[in-house]
């Protein structure tokens, strides 16, 4: 093999240390891109984790939430049920009341037609007064259940604002964990940068 001139040594010298550097640079180029990558994932998996841990918080949330808003249904359910029942009296007191009242009315009218001396005595000094005091006695019970009925009522305002403001924080908490779901799927390759979603379909 013949020898090469000083000259063409130091060319084919030059060309070869050339090839040499730029393997090297892509290499490096590479090897920075394959980081950049993997640095990528590891925040994405990092971010996918936070999303988890706040996706049980939010869910435990509703579970205690849905628990108290079946115990305040059930509140509302009472002091409805109290309302119903103090209307229910109130309506049995007015049959009665009006009854007695009629009754009275009858029997004044007995007393003021009646020729029968013993009849118009009984009427005056037993039966009338003993009307009456059915009839006051009734008034007085209905004032009781009149006001039983407006506390009722008064509590059925009390636990239903409760009970509102319970499902308004229920909405909440399915809105947050709507958008943590939505934000962030896992598996997901849109969620990813570039080089994340490069590095997924590897």
């Amino acid at each position: 093999m013949p020898l090469l001139s000083p000259t063409r040594r130091a060319v084919w010298l030059f060309v070869v240390a050339f090839v040499v550097l730029l393997a090297a640079v892509a290499s490096s180029q590479t090897r920075f891109q394959d980081s950049q990558s993997s640095q990528a994932l590891l925040a994405e998996v990092r971010l996918l984790r936070q999303d988890m841990r706040s996706s049980a918080v939010t869910t435990q949330r509703i579970q205690i939430a849905l628990y108290r808003l079946h115990l305040q249904d059930a509140a509302v359910m009472r002091a409805a049920k109290l309302v119903e029942d103090a209307q229910s009296r109130l309506s049995d007191f007015a049959t009665e009341r009006k009854r007695i009242a009629e009754e009275i009315e009858e029997s004044e009218e007995l007393e003021n037609t009646t020729s029968d001396a013993n009849e118009r005595k009984v009427l005056e000094k037993e039966y009338l007064p003993q009307l009456r005091r059915n009839l006051e006695e009734v008034g007085v019970e209905e004032h009781k259940w009149q006001e039983k009925e407006g506390e009722a009522e008064a509590q059925v305002k009390v636990e239903q604002t409760r009970l509102d403001s319970l499902n308004g924080l229920l909405d909440q908490l399915d809105q947050a964990l709507q958008n943590t779901t939505d934000t962030n799927k896992p598996g997901s390759l849109s969620s990813l940068p570039s080089h994340g979603q490069d590095m997924a379909r590897k």
